[in-house]
């Protein structure tokens, strides 16, 4: 279990990068989809919806990742 913790740890901006990509081209099918079977507007809202939610989570994914890094160089610092 420490092993796979720890290559989440070390690749985290690969992974969320790489869920970003998916969220993103699943989003853009389903919007399409969307539009093209209950109207134009319900489609691009639900486009835009995801959009806001998938930019605000990847901001604090990121915020986490780099709260773990200074963490981990300050305590890097204080130990030498």
């Amino acid at each position: 279990m420490k092993k796979i913790k720890d290559f989440i740890i070390t690749s985290g901006e690969i992974i969320v990068t790489v869920i970003v990509g998916v969220v993103f081209i699943v989003d853009v099918i389903m919007s399409i989809v969307l539009m093209s079977t209950m109207g134009f507007f319900i489609g691009a809202g639900f486009f835009v919806m995801v959009l806001i939610g998938l930019i605000l989570a990847v901001f604090v994914l990121y915020i986490l990742l780099d709260i773990r890094d200074n963490l981990k160089q300050l305590n890097e610092k204080t130990t030498k």
